[in-house]
């Protein structure tokens, strides 16, 4: 075959599995990548052993409250979050350089947990004659009353577990000035350690 007429039935296929995907709902695309996902176990042990062996293993670890926590094991970073390895409990994760990651909601062995900029939850913003609940929609704010806020300090909302925590250790999300939303997004690499700040219920 020439490459035109390659080119030709690979796009054929790829418009063919598209439509196949919309029609079925995206069941497709989730079949593949539980699949892949599958197919990936053995290699990251493989990786663990590997890392085991060979490497000097430090570790790190986050006190609040009088209470001590392993970091987290990240194993794939996407555009929009990190699946992480063994999560026990759901909770808030938080970086060593005390930045807001994201909301963990499901446990498992391998959890996709969204960065915070692509997810949505309440928030509160703190003024200096007020506060009030807002909700946060893939970095955009809505506001439940058409309420105008100049200057302010954007948190997690203090009625969801860790809120008033975050708060109180100046954790912010972002930044009221002059009308104008700047948010606070944690540069993140491979040398970034994650922690998991686990819900009052995963303590009981």
């Amino acid at each position: 075959m020439k490459k035109l007429e390659i080119l030709l039935l690979s796009f054929l296929i790829l418009i063919f599995v598209f439509v196949l995907n919309f029609v079925f709902e995206g069941k497709i695309t989730d079949d593949v990548s539980f699949v892949l996902k599958k197919c990936a176990y053995p290699f990251f042990y493989l990786r663990e052993s590997l890392n085991s062996l060979f490497e000097k293993k430090v570790e790190y670890k986050l006190i609040y409250l009088d209470i001590k926590e392993d970091e987290l094991n990240p194993l794939s970073f996407s555009e929009k979050g990190i699946y992480f390895y063994n999560i026990n409990a759901t909770g808030v994760i938080i970086t060593d350089e005390k930045k807001f990651f994201g909301i963990a909601r499901d446990v498992g062995k391998f959890v996709f947990v969204r960065k915070w900029w692509y997810d949505k939850f309440k928030v509160t913003i703190v003024t200096d004659i007020f506060e009030m609940e807002a909700f946060h929609n893939n970095g955009i704010l809505e506001f439940v009353d058409n309420v105008e806020v100049k200057n302010g300090d954007i948190f997690l909302s203090k009625k969801t577990p860790y809120g008033v925590f975050l708060w109180r250790n100046n954790v912010k999300l972002g930044t009221i000035r002059d009308g104008k939303i700047y948010w606070n997004i944690p540069k993140l690499n491979l040398k970034t350690h994650f922690f998991l700040l686990k819900d009052y219920n995963g303590r009981r």
